[in-house]
């Protein structure tokens, strides 16, 4: 024990030493390894956002990617100051591009630094993009075919405001747009009345260079008329022959006419008939013969077909 006692105390005595030049030494070969770490080259990739101008005449043909990985170069030291104060972007000015796929090469003047900070960029970057022509259109709008409104109900006619509008968007885009008009589907709700106004947001079909118009909303005037049903058995003609009569001889006829023009039908004046074939003599379809086309929003028959037999 007494002998490990007087090792220690040998070393103490040692490190008291010229204390005062020890810890400098100590101190320095610290600076001096720090110095060297913050001095070793390194690389890193980083993703960058990407900033880019086009010429008025050109828009985005889909996506456009917001950001890129570039490598960079420095030293420790300059990622140090990179990490805290750094925030570099890709600056590409394409006022002399064309429509179509472009591949854009990112050069180092592309990249800016908000402040010097040492790293530099290294290898080549790229970037793909597609542009089309920018252009407008003025195209035409209607109501949806599909607008449903209750079963008693029918539209007679209705108006929109404006009926035109202007889109713009990429030339090819509109190209496609082009082939039909633009549709609105109103919403009518459940409280119908003879004039029905109804304010819709126009909505252009989801395209690659998204078209836009300035009339984001669009004024739809109806008119309705209720629907009555009307209901009644009428006898079958033959035509063409003599020599049949048809079973049933009769056959109820439903009809659901405007409540407006419900005066100027007669019934008198429909007339169901068939007309016999060597093929359908068992199963002849039924017709009907009538003025009253504009007025009746749809008919159908208790049957659709009837029998002939011979007299």
């Amino acid at each position: 024990m007494s002998r490990l006692k007087s090792i220690l105390v040998f070393f103490l005595n040692i490190f008291k030493h010229n204390l005062k030049f020890k810890l400098i030494a100590l101190f320095s070969a610290v600076i001096l390894w720090f110095y060297v770490i913050l001095q070793t080259p390194y690389n890193r990739i980083i993703e960058v956002p990407v900033q880019i101008q086009l010429p008025d005449s050109l828009v985005f043909d889909g996506d456009v990617p917001n950001s890129v990985k570039i490598e960079f170069v420095g030293t420790l030291r300059d990622f140090f100051l990179f990490g805290k104060f750094g925030q570099p972007y890709v600056y590409l000015n394409l006022q002399s591009v064309t429509s179509g796929e472009q591949n854009l090469d990112i050069y180092p003047e592309n990249v800016i630094y908000p402040d010097w900070i040492g790293v530099k960029t290294q290898g080549k970057n790229s970037l793909q993009i597609f542009l089309q022509n920018l252009d407008s259109l003025f195209l035409p709008l209607q109501i949806e075919e599909s607008l449903l409104i209750q079963s008693n109900w029918r539209i007679v006619e209705y108006s929109i405001k404006p009926d035109y509008t202007w889109v713009v968007g990429g030339r090819e885009d509109l190209k496609k747009l082009r082939q039909r008009p633009l549709t609105v589907k109103p919403e009518l709700g459940e409280d119908f009345s003879f004039s029905i106004q109804c304010t819709v947001e126009l909505e252009i079909p989801q395209m690659p260079t998204k078209p836009f118009s300035r009339d984001s909303f669009i004024v739809v005037d109806f008119k309705l008329d209720s629907l009555v049903l009307i209901e009644k058995k009428l006898p079958v003609t033959i035509t063409g022959s003599s020599g049949f009569y048809a079973m049933p001889d009769s056959v109820k006829l439903f009809a659901l006419v405007s409540a407006s023009l419900i005066d100027q039908i007669s019934t008198d004046d429909i007339v169901l008939f068939t007309r016999p074939t060597r093929s359908d003599m068992h199963s002849s379809e039924l017709q009907i013969e009538w003025p009253y086309y504009g007025q009746v929003e749809t008919t159908w028959f208790e049957i659709s077909q009837v029998k002939l037999i011979p007299k």
